[in-house]
This record gives structure tokens, sequence and C-alpha cells, in this order.
């Protein structure tokens, strides 16, 4: 958006100087003798945002190890990078897929990990861990109701300037909350500035009727914090922030229970886009999940953590090292002792099968 302000040079004179950011965010500015003059660019300016134009597409890159072919199919990893890119910006539904080019940069494994995938009993490809814990808090729970409310919106209503691309941070202090909330609005269906402003209101209400919903009384909400009063704003033709310039990769995101947690035991092995069957960071943090999860759910039980460690070569099922760790009463842990273990051992007798769950969308 467009910003007017009064200047008075040093002879007198009045300029008012309009100051904007182009389409491809940098900061511009012109200078009118009348003030008329310069509203008119200004109005000019905002309905050229507002409008938008796509200048060049964004670029997603799938990086990585995989065989090249399979059977006679030479262009087999193309083909499932641009049906994977298709699949997720079905999701964005202002992202028009003319606009994302796709490029497949692998190249075939070690030959030594190749064996280790091929192998009737499945090993292990990296020296690795994974990590678990449950259950969630009720900030972090509070975060993910709060995504589900503004993506439900984005759903529910075709025109909502709401774009898909939310990004949450809630910091707790005893009884007090702080939200940061940052939407991509869409420029499409935003008329001026009054109308942002409506839909930043509009999201701020959201997220604070969910803060008190979940027991906070007096939650402080900002939302796209970033904004300045009659300057730039939060706008996207797409609802992301990826043909801004941003760029996102496997492993910088949301953990395995949907969010990033800093506080909590975490490891910065990715689950998604890696391996089914062999690729132990991804499959034992899966696992640590379902491990804690099960454990938290015992009587008497108040929260488990769990931690899991492989040994590259190793059987995935087998774990170089195991710990659960519970807040349970004292006098209630030696009892629990062989469940935890029977869970444990559970769910790593099952983890060779696991790809099969996660092929099919029931794991992770």
């Amino acid at each position: 958006m467009a910003d007017i302000q009064r200047r008075k040079k040093a002879d007198g004179e009045v300029r008012w100087d309009v100051r904007y950011r182009d389409e491809a965010r940098k900061q511009r500015k012109r200078s009118f003798a009348r003030k008329v003059d310069a509203q008119h660019f200004a109005n000019s300016v905002e309905t050229d945002l507002t409008r938008g134009e796509w200048i060049d597409p964004i670029k997603m890159i799938l990086a990585g190890r995989a065989s090249l072919a399979a059977g006679d199919d030479r262009d087999v990893i193309q083909e499932i990078a641009e049906a994977a890119t298709l699949e997720a910006i079905a999701a964005v539904r202002c992202l028009d897929p003319s606009r994302v080019e796709t490029e497949a940069l692998t190249r075939p494994g070690a030959e030594e990990l190749r064996e280790v995938f091929g192998s009737a009993t499945p090993r292990a490809n990296d020296t690795s861990f994974g990590v678990g814990f449950a259950p969630l808090s009720r900030v972090e729970e509070l975060a993910l109701e709060i995504e589900r409310r503004l993506l439900a919106e984005t759903r529910l209503r075709a025109e909502s300037p709401i774009g898909e691309d939310i990004k949450l941070m809630l910091v707790r202090e005893q009884s007090s909350l702080r939200l940061t909330v940052a939407t991509a609005m869409l420029a499409g269906f935003v008329e001026d500035r009054a109308t942002y402003d409506e839909a930043v209101d509009h999201v701020r209400g959201m997220a604070t009727q969910a803060a008190r919903e979940a027991g906070f009384e007096s939650p402080h909400v900002d939302v796209n914090a970033a904004d300045r009063p009659g300057g730039a704003v939060y706008l996207t033709l797409s609802g992301t922030s990826a043909e801004c310039g941003d760029d996102g990769q496997v492993g910088r995101g949301n953990r395995l229970c949907g969010s990033i947690t800093p506080m909590r035991p975490m490891t910065m092995e990715a689950y998604a886009g890696k391996n089914p069957c062999t690729h132990v960071g991804k499959l034992l943090s899966i696992t640590a999940q379902a491990i804690a999860r099960d454990c938290a759910a015992l009587d008497t039980v108040r929260s488990a953590e769990c931690m899991l460690v492989s040994q590259i070569g190793a059987p995935v099922s087998r774990a170089r090292a195991a710990g659960v760790r519970l807040d349970a009463p004292e006098s209630a842990r030696q009892a629990l002792r062989d469940e935890i273990r029977s869970i444990a051992e559970a769910h790593m007798a099952a983890l060779p099968e696991l790809w099969r769950e996660i092929v099919s969308g029931e794991a992770p």
C-alpha cells in the first residue's frame, strides 16, 4: 500500500512524497507539488498492486537420492515430482499450477546404501535418532486449533482474503499469552487498505476467541506485525510467501506433532520426503511419537517422552538405544516398567512394516 507524507524543503517549498513497494517488494518514492496529485498516484499504485501480475514462476526442486528409473521408465522421478507438486498446490486455492515449475535434481544413492534398502530384512540407512512426546500442552493444542480455524475459513468462504500460508508463534508467561500471527492475504480479495485492515481484525478476533476458549482470558494478539500504517502490508497473489522470494525446505518446518516445539525434546531429522522403508530418521520419529502417546495414555501417567537411536546397517527394528521418561508418581513407576517395555517392543517389532501405513496414509 502507498504512504503519503508531507515534506517541507529548506527553501520552504512543500512537497508530497508517495512511498510504496513495487511487485518485487522494493521500496520506491515519488514526489509531487500538490497533495491531490500525490493522492491520485497513490490510488493508482494501490490498484496495480491489488491487481498484481506474475513475473517469475515459483520453482519447486526435488533433490536427494533415488533410483532414476523403474523398469523401462527412465523419467519416473520427474513424473513423481510433477504429480507430487500438483497434489501439494491443490490445497492452495489461488495458486495456479501453471505458475509453478518442478525440477527433479535426484541422483542414485551410494552402492552400499542401495544394498541396505534391497535386503530381505530392512536395515537402517543411517545412524540417527527419533524423539516423541505426549500429550500436547494447552498452548501447543491452541496453536493447532487456531491454524485449523483459519484454514477452515479459507475452505468455507471462496472469497476469503486469508491465504493458506499461516505462521503462528505463541509464548506463554505463567497465565499470560502473547500470539503473533502471520497470514498471507490475497490481493484478489482485498479492494483497499480498509478491506485489508478488516481482514486483519477478523484474524485477530478468531485467534483471540480461540485463546479465551483455551483458558487465556486476556491474550495479546498481533497479526502481520511487519505491516505499517499507510505503508506496505502482507499482500500476495497466491496466499503464500513463496512468490515473494521466501524459500523453504524439508526439515525446517513443523515436527511430527504438527508444530515446532523448542521447549520439548526435538530432532532435526525430517520425517517428510524420506523413504519409508529404511530411513530411520523418519521411521524412529513416527515410532517414538507412537510409543510416547501410548505410554501417556496409561493410568497414573501424566506425560511421556521417548528417545530412540539407530545404527547404520542394523535391522530397523533394533534400536541401538531406547528410553522412555515419564511424569508419574514415584510409587507407580516400578509397576509401569514392564508395561512400558511391552509397548516399546511392540512398536519396534512392527517397524519393518510401518512403510505400509505411511504409503496408505494411515501413518503421518
